[in-house]
């Protein structure tokens, strides 16, 4: 018996994503190698949109195999859940091969009645699956009588793992798939014994992307390291122009000397409460050093108050960028939701794509052209709850990709305290964003080919490292 088991695919409506080039790349690899049946964990959806439980139903509708679907999460964060459950849960049990298969409802974080009653029916001849990790839903005991079943197959924690009976499958969405690429994988059962083969569905590798990386300096010595390393874009921090003067400037001469390309400033912050002063010194600074680019956040202030308040910042923006070398790239960076933050017009303007994309398009209604485009920090767009699950990643890039100017790449690290942002790359897969998103709209359009700085604070060294190998 041959099951092909989908998992944590995160769909949004939007259809120019790598998701959905993943899900259309899982199912020809489906009809072509025709399984016995197919099993879906859950979370296909990345918050329950109807249209997006739509597109994943109609992926294997019309594929002549049994299937077993079954809900998790994230399928239910939308009040359209009820209407998008229908597409995303289809049957109970089959029976192939000598073997049952039985499927557990665990997406409310528990199992419902109906999945109780079906879990005491396995025996050695049932195989389990389900979103959550049984540890999250099952008690002890229960566990305990599946431990005589050939597998209990979960997915939720989007990274493949095996103890004993227990195997957790890989995600198939590319920015979040952990530990690995993207993947479908495959199940083979025979005589009491269970094989797995992940299949990557596609890898990392952005085209030419060393022709582009680049790092965040924090420090004079991060220059003189670019430098001597060939590192062809890196950008200085904001409070650079307080630095020691002559050194950095000459590290940044011996920098261009060895191949630099790219030099920007990422500038101070302007609007609620801001030193205007300050604003005047990184201009003229920008000046000095003589930069390729500029990075400005959007501007301080709440989203409650921006409406009243957009033709000021815009001027102000404005009259600054009109005071910078005429060739320098405009970015507008976005923002995320912190803990101080609650959604509703008291949080800070500036952490949804069509937020930054409105501001830059005020900007250059003053320019008469695209004067300003963004600035996309991939890491923000992550660390941005509720709205990385109604917007997540994967939506960020075709919506803001060709009006890219500067990217900002690092990892988020989940603590106690939250999520925390600016943290060293472990892995180009997590291990909570997963590049291979950005590697696939990067290779395929989607993406502009700019300048990505590794925006770490502390040593960005290594991490620049494994963003080129692709570790």
């Amino acid at each position: 018996m041959k099951l092909a088991v989908t998992a944590d695919l995160h769909l949004t409506a939007r259809r120019d994503t790598s998701q959905y080039a993943a899900l259309s790349r899982a199912a020809d690899r489906i009809r072509e190698e025709k399984p016995d049946a197919v099993i879906s964990l859950g979370d296909m959806t990345a918050a329950g949109d109807v249209r997006a439980a739509e597109a994943f139903f109609e992926a294997f509708a019309s594929l002549p195999f049994p299937r077993l679907f079954l809900p998790g999460n994230a399928d239910l964060r939308s009040e359209e859940s009820t209407k998008a459950l229908p597409l995303l849960r289809e049957g109970e049990t089959l029976e192939i091969g000598g073997y049952r298969l039985i499927g557990l409802d665990s997406s409310r974080g528990e199992l419902d009645g109906a999945s109780e009653r079906l879990l005491e029916t396995a025996d050695e001849r049932t195989l389990v699956f389900l979103h959550h990790p049984p540890k999250n839903v099952l008690a002890d005991e229960k566990r305990e009588k599946l431990a005589r079943c050939p597998a209990v197959v979960y997915g939720h924690i989007h990274r493949y793992e095996r103890t004993g009976n227990e195997i957790s499958v890989p995600a198939m969405d590319p920015d979040k798939a952990m530990g690995g690429p993207p993947a479908l994988t495959w199940l083979t059962v025979g005589e009491g014994e269970v094989k797995v083969r992940t299949e990557p569905l596609f890898d990392f590798g952005p085209v030419s992307i060393e022709e582009y990386a680049g790092v965040s300096a924090f420090d004079t010595g991060t220059v003189l390291w670019a430098g001597e390393r060939g590192v062809k874009s890196i950008q200085l921090r904001p409070n650079s122009p307080g630095w020691e003067r002559k050194p950095l400037l000459e590290a940044l001469a011996l920098w261009r000397e060895k191949g630099g390309k790219y030099l920007s400033l990422h500038m101070p912050e302007y609007g609620e409460g801001t030193d205007p002063e300050e604003m005047a010194r990184s201009v003229a600074f920008a000046g000095l050093i003589g930069v390729n680019g500029v990075t400005f956040h959007v501007p301080k202030i709440s989203l409650g108050e921006y409406p009243g308040r957009k033709d000021g910042l815009r001027d102000t923006l404005a009259a600054a960028i009109a005071r910078l070398p005429e060739d320098a790239a405009v970015g507008i960076e976005n923002l995320h939701m912190n803990s101080r933050d609650r959604d509703g017009p008291d949080r800070r303007y500036g952490y949804l794509p069509e937020e930054c994309l409105a501001f830059s398009d005020e900007v250059n209604s003053l320019f008469g052209g695209e004067r300003t485009g963004i600035t996309l920090d991939v890491g923000h767009a992550r660390n941005n709850l509720p709205y990385s699950a109604r917007v997540p990643v994967g939506d960020w890039y075709p919506a803001v990709g060709k009006r890219i100017r500067e990217y900002h790449l690092h990892q988020v690290s989940l603590t106690e305290k939250g999520m925390e942002d600016h943290k060293p790359l472990e892995s180009v897969y997590g291990p909570m964003i997963s590049y291979v998103g950005f590697s696939w709209c990067w290779n395929h359009g989607i993406l502009s080919h700019k300048p990505a700085f590794l925006e770490i604070r502390g040593d960005c060294r290594a991490s620049y490292e494994r963003f080129l190998s692709g570790r």
